[in-house]
């Protein structure tokens, strides 16, 4: 049985909120008055979460009388997580994404944030010079008295000394920013980037432009205030991360019963030749499940009903989705990750990019999840998700985890978020 989705974060916010602020409604009608502008940004990385995050922020700063513009990396595949919020939409500037030398042709594995910066407009001097002024193209447009980002290194050379920012993101994209230079990823002890080049090219191009420069590299992704939306046992900066975590955007709720037997829920997303295999292993892995595959590039199976197996064609709320498994496999996404983590469920994971795997090995490390490499056999896929969730000790202690998370207030981010973004707009 599936639970009905509860209400959303933002649809609850405006009477927390404002009960948790002193002055209360008197506040938001002076933002009202001066109709505040901001604009959420989405610049580097794939899937649905940053726009879910940035959905939810804008309905709830809508809810305190701002105006919201959106910039989205992609459009198509997130337009429908914007519907009903009535906030422009525009397209973000989009890094060509060049390997650094020394990766080319054996592929590129980041040791940490500046070399994910290296590879996306910061490698050449040309290329971030025409990204920068993307950015305040879209900024000179807008005028916006603050912006919220997630993901944008870019962005925060444009918005940098010009417009307040407020920076969110997971472990992964919200690296520690309060020394010199980025940290490497936890055991990780080389890196392709050149720190001091990368922050010569920023004061360039913000010199050509008559803007302010920033003294050192980590300036540009300080930001004036920050949330990090991670369980810190998973952050692969967490040996040096001085900041706190806030843990969930959304209000996580009591944790949820098992299933009476067990079942998965996979999301999948079709394109790399293993996907075929992992749903190969999932449709004869003996258990009931369901099974999201977005961009299918194969039709669903005519004996799915005996199989006790539902294929979706469209993705359920994650609280609905983990409320009906025992194990979730997906491919390491932030937003799935944590909400399997905080739902107490095991995860079997196949991650399909370079984040996906960094964040898959800390939830491995963790014994939150068993990660499969791509040449994993349909036998081997099926053997492991009926072993993940049937596994009693491993089911006990992601309770013990998720009961512990919600002990630590690790949820609930959004009123914070929201009351942080009006101080900076008052």
């Amino acid at each position: 049985m599936i639970a009905a989705a509860r209400p959303s974060p933002a649809a609850r916010l405006p009477e927390r909120a404002l009960a948790a602020r002193p002055g209360g409604l008197s506040r938001g009608k002076d933002v009202a008055r001066k109709k505040k502008k901001v604009v959420l940004c989405w610049e580097l990385g794939g899937g649905t979460g940053y726009t879910s995050w940035m959905v939810e922020i804008a309905r709830g700063l809508q809810a305190e009388g701002c105006a919201a513009v959106l910039a989205l990396r992609e459009l198509v595949p997130v337009i429908h997580l914007t519907a009903g919020l009535k906030a422009p939409v525009l397209p973000a500037p989009v890094a060509p994404g060049r390997l650094p030398k020394p990766a080319r042709g054996r592929g590129f594995h980041p040791n940490g944030f500046a070399d994910l910066m290296l590879a996306n407009g910061f490698g050449q001097t040309h290329e971030l010079n025409a990204l920068v002024r993307a950015w305040r193209g879209i900024i000179d447009q807008v005028k916006p008295d603050l912006i919220v980002g997630a993901y944008c290194p870019v962005l925060g050379v444009a918005a940098y000394g010009r417009v307040p920012l407020a920076l969110i993101g997971y472990g992964y994209t919200l690296p520690p920013a309060d020394q010199a230079r980025f940290p490497l990823f936890r055991g990780k002890r080389d890196a392709y980037a050149d720190q001091d080049e990368m922050l010569t090219r920023v004061r360039r191009v913000q010199g050509a432009l008559g803007a302010p420069l920033p003294e050192r590299l980590t300036d540009i992704h300080r930001g004036d205030t920050r949330f990090l939306l991670s369980f810190s046992e998973i952050d692969p900066y967490r040996a040096m991360r001085q900041e706190p975590s806030v843990g969930a955007l959304e209000d996580l709720g009591p944790i949820l019963p098992l299933p009476l037997e067990p079942r998965f829920y996979a999301y999948l997303v079709s394109g790399k030749p293993f996907v075929r295999t992992v749903v190969e292993g999932l449709l004869h892995c003996g258990l009931p499940g369901a099974i999201y595959l977005r961009n299918p590039n194969m039709a669903p199976p005519s004996d799915l009903e005996q199989r006790g197996i539902e294929w979706l064609t469209r993705p359920p709320p994650l609280p609905e989705a983990m409320a009906g498994a025992s194990v979730v496999i997906h491919h390491g996404g932030a937003n799935t990750l944590h909400a399997a983590l905080a739902a107490g469920r095991p995860q079997v994971l196949v991650p399909r990019n370079l984040d996906q795997s960094v964040m898959a090995q800390e939830a491995e490390d963790f014994r939150a999840a068993v990660r499969l490499g791509s040449k994993a056999t349909p036998e081997a896929i099926g053997e492991t998700v009926r072993r993940v969730a049937t596994e009693p000790e491993l089911l006990r202690n992601l309770n013990a985890y998720a009961r512990l998370v919600r002990a630590r207030g690790h949820h609930d981010a959004l009123p914070r978020i929201v009351e942080a973004c009006l101080k900076l707009l008052a």
